[in-house]
């Protein structure tokens, strides 16, 4: 992380903590009311992503504004800088608090337990609405307001996907196509612009018939995670009145980045809690939860459709005392390692995407560094199945992908024309003895 990135992060974390006594008010002093802030104190309490991109999204989008002056006054600019940002920690924190009592993580699993996360995921939300009327113009309020009901229920039905559809059971019998499942307005919303590279690269992994299960996936997380960093920009594209090719350039690049930061995730949730690796809003013994709530991610998908893993029983919840045993079958079929590129290759064109250069845009694209390195990767990585998986054809055309990728953003960033630089590339011809497997 670069030292100024992590000095914005800091002092934002502090506005964050003054906002967030603004927000609770008079409702803290309240016993009945306490414990709805826990987890917001918590995640209050670390470096904030989300409002970081936010924050940092503004700061770039405010030059392509047709009222930049206007939003470069005192009082506006606290909106965009504080009090924005603000409020898409408490959307993430509320969808957390959701998520743990759907996925039983953090020991989210007795009735008790169940219940606190949900009466505190929907105090906040009505306090939330509340701090929007109070804490911004009318007119802004109320497209912040509707900007937040659509990230609840986009998310929503990404939960609904997750648990429906992109399960075992239906990855078991993903030769029956599913029917529409998802509303016009959403199919609208999802958008992959910029990210046909990694679909293609992907779907090459995969036998054919695997194909439609992956694209569900896809369409889920989108939903789930990349959905929130793209209404963020779009509001943020709309109150500044950018110009519509800038828009749509970032609307391509939030979509994107937040994909990245979905599949990071999923491949850090397969290592096995043996390794202690905490965080602060995912505990070590939350490891492999989405296997044991048959939650079928990007690493599994490419595990379960590798022909050599056949004979292998997949219908067991994994004890940690199997966890390891798990780990090293994700690693010697190589499944983890190729999720694990293609999370880095999202983040490089992410990188080739995002329509700003300069010191702003550094910062933010620095969040990105996390697809090359964080302290999950190291027990994949630094192990003798990577060493070998390095040797294979599988690697070399990866390495390709990405190489080729950032080759075309540092043109771009030294500013030739979009036009100029040819990155949308033919996988079938990067490696035309590739074959659709693993090794």
């Amino acid at each position: 992380m670069l030292i100024k990135r992590h000095q914005e992060m800091q002092a934002l974390a502090r506005n964050l903590q003054a906002e967030l006594h603004t927000f609770k008010g008079q409702k803290a002093e309240q016993q009945m009311y306490r414990f709805a802030f826990s987890e917001l104190d918590s995640r209050m309490g670390g470096l904030p992503l989300r409002a970081f991109f936010v924050k940092k999204s503004y700061e770039l989008l405010r030059s392509k504004s047709a009222k930049s002056t206007f939003f470069s006054q005192k009082k506006n600019l606290a909106e965009f800088t504080v009090k924005l940002p603000f409020v898409f920690e408490v959307i993430i924190t509320i969808q957390y608090l959701h998520n743990q009592i759907l996925d039983g993580k953090a020991g989210v699993t007795t009735p008790e337990a169940i219940n606190q996360n949900l009466l505190a995921g929907n105090l906040l939300k009505d306090f939330l609405y509340d701090y929007i009327d109070n804490n911004f113009s009318k007119r802004t309020s109320r497209i912040v307001e509707k900007v937040v009901r659509k990230a609840f229920h986009y998310v929503d039905m990404g939960q609904y996907v997750e648990k429906n559809l992109n399960t075992l059971a239906q990855f078991n019998k993903c030769h029956e196509l599913s029917p529409s499942f998802i509303s016009e307005e959403i199919e609208a919303f999802i958008d992959f612009k910029g990210m046909e590279l990694f679909l293609e690269s992907t779907y090459k992994y995969l036998p054919l018939e695997y194909h439609s299960f992956t694209e569900t996936y896809f369409k889920r997380i989108y939903l789930t995670c990349a959905a929130l960093f793209k209404l963020a920009a779009g509001l943020l594209c709309d109150l500044l009145q950018v110009d519509e090719q800038t828009k749509e350039d970032f609307l391509s690049f939030s979509a994107t980045y937040g994909m990245m930061r979905q599949i990071i995730n999923d491949n850090a949730d397969v290592v096995p809690a043996s390794h202690q690796l905490n965080t602060r809003h995912r505990p070590a013994t939350d490891a492999f939860s989405d296997w044991n709530n048959k939650n079928i991610t990007l690493p599994l998908i490419l595990l379960l459709s590798d022909k050599k893993t056949e004979g292998v029983n997949f219908s067991c919840p994994i004890e940690q005392n199997r966890q390891r045993a798990f780990f090293e079958l994700l690693l010697q079929s190589n499944a983890l390692f190729i999720s694990i590129h293609q999370a880095r290759l999202l983040a490089a064109l992410a990188k080739n995407i995002l329509p700003f250069s300069g010191a702003d845009a550094l910062l933010l694209l620095d969040t990105c560094e996390i697809a090359n390195w964080n302290k999950f990767l190291a027990p994949c990585l630094k192990t003798q199945e990577y060493k070998l998986f390095k040797r294979t054809a599988a690697y070399r055309y990866s390495k390709k992908l990405i190489r080729d990728v950032e080759l075309a953003s540092e043109q771009h960033s030294g500013e030739q024309s979009k036009e100029q630089v040819d990155w949308k590339f033919d996988v079938q011809t990067l490696f035309p003895a590739f074959r659709p497997h693993l090794g």
